[in-house]
C-alpha cells in the first residue's frame, strides 16, 4: 500500500545514520486495532559492533505515538506503545541473543522478557529491524472521518548501558535515532 507520508530523519552525521530509514510501511485494521507493519533499515557502527563482540549488550527502543489531528486545538494524543530490545553476543556459545520487553531492562527486573538466539549478527538485527503487527491505535479510537499522525521512532538507548560505557556513548558512532511521521486516514487503510 502506498501511503501519503511525510517525515523527518533525526540523527547526526555518522555513516550508519545516513542510510537509516523506514521502508515498506503499511497500516491495516486487524481485529481490535489499527496495526503497523514494515522495516527499519540501519547498520551499526564499527565501535558498537566491537563493543558487542566483547560481550557487552546494546539496547534499542522502538516507540510509536498516535495523535488525532484537530483544526480547533492542538492534536490529541491517543495511543503510545514501546518495545525495549537488548542485543548481546554470547562469546562462549558464539550466538547472538535478542531480548524484547515492554519495560526497560534493569538488573533487578523480573518482568516478561522474550528471548531468541541467532547464529549471526545480521539475523539478530533483522528481528530488531522488523515491525510486525504493531498496534498503533485501538479500534474504538478509529474514526473514518479523522486524520491521524503516527510518530514512529527507533533509537539506540545509551541510558541502559553500563555506567562506564555511557561516557563514550555520546559520540556520533553511538548515535542511532530513526524517526518518521506517517499520516493515516481512511484512504490509507483502504489501500492495504
Amino acid at each position: 500500500m502506498a501511503l501519503s507520508l511525510w517525515g523527518t530523519l533525526g540523527f547526526t552525521q555518522s555513516a550508519q545514520a545516513a542510510s537509516a530509514a523506514f521502508s515498506d510501511v503499511r497500516f491495516e485494521m486487524a481485529g481490535d486495532a489499527v496495526r503497523m507493519t514494515g522495516n527499519i533499515r540501519f547498520t551499526l557502527s564499527e565501535p558498537v559492533q566491537q563493543t558487542l563482540l566483547k560481550g557487552v549488550p546494546v539496547y534499542f527502543v522502538f516507540e510509536t505515538d498516535t495523535t488525532v489531528n484537530r483544526w480547533y486545538w492542538t492534536d490529541r494524543s491517543l495511543y503510545s506503545h514501546r518495545r525495549y530490545m537488548r542485543l548481546a553476543y554470547l562469546p562462549l556459545l558464539r550466538k547472538w541473543r535478542v531480548n524484547a520487553s515492554n519495560e526497560p531492562f534493569s538488573r533487578g527486573s523480573t518482568g516478561v522478557v522474550l528471548n531468541q538466539n541467532f547464529d549471526s549478527l545480521a539475523s539478530a538485527l533483522s528481528v530488531i529491524q522488523r515491525i510486525s503487527n504493531w498496534q498503533v491505535l485501538d479500534k474504538e479510537d478509529w474514526s473514518s472521518d479523522a486524520r491521524y499522525t503516527v510518530q514512529a521512532r527507533l533509537r539506540l538507548d545509551t541510558s541502559q548501558l553500563q555506567g562506564l560505557l555511557q561516557i563514550g556513548a555520546g559520540s556520533a558512532d553511538w548515535h542511532l535515532d530513526v524517526q518518521r511521521n506517517f499520516r493515516l486516514t481512511q484512504q490509507d487503510l483502504s489501500r492495504s
